[in-house]
């Protein structure tokens, strides 16, 4: 059955339930991500601490940085394009500037959305205010796609 915990809200709905999806997202919980701000081509997330053992330095793993940072493309692009159309990461570049110690501040931003493609760019900053990662990337956007082979009604989609 399709899992409507994972749906978005409707383009115009309530900022409070856009908040609720972010944070509801079982990818969110498993980062230790919550989002604290999400508007049409701008959101926030705060990562407190992490989910994975610090490396050695005390920093929190640059693959868990790279995947809370890919997770904050997703939902800012879903966020700033129409309901019927979900994104999937294309490409993803990365810059380490400085060990990412947590509390890690996230702030994702949509650049552009053609037909096809959404460009997005993800700061992230520590508890100091100093930029540690930047992140581009773009995100496939296409028809909406259903978990697990699934139509909206939760049947079996037939190719």
């Amino acid at each position: 059955m399709f899992d409507t915990a994972i749906t978005p809200p409707r383009p115009g709905a309530d900022e409070r339930l856009w908040l609720d999806w972010a944070n509801g997202m079982a990818v969110s919980a498993c980062l230790g991500l919550e989002c604290t701000r999400i508007d049409v081509g701008r959101a926030s997330f705060v990562m407190a601490g992490s989910p994975w053992p610090l490396n050695p330095n005390g920093a929190v793993h640059g693959g868990l940085v790279l995947a809370a940072a890919d997770h904050c493309f997703g939902a800012v692009t879903v966020r700033s394009i129409s309901g019927d159309r979900l994104p999937v990461t294309a490409t993803l570049t990365s810059e380490f500037h400085l060990p990412n110690i947590a509390p890690l501040a996230f702030d994702a931003q949509v650049d552009r959305i053609g037909r096809s493609l959404a460009f997005v760019r993800v700061a992230v900053y520590d508890t100091e205010g100093r930029l540690t990662t930047k992140v581009n990337g773009a995100m496939a956007v296409g028809a909406l796609a259903r978990p697990g082979g699934m139509d909206a009604e939760g049947s079996p989609r037939h190719t």
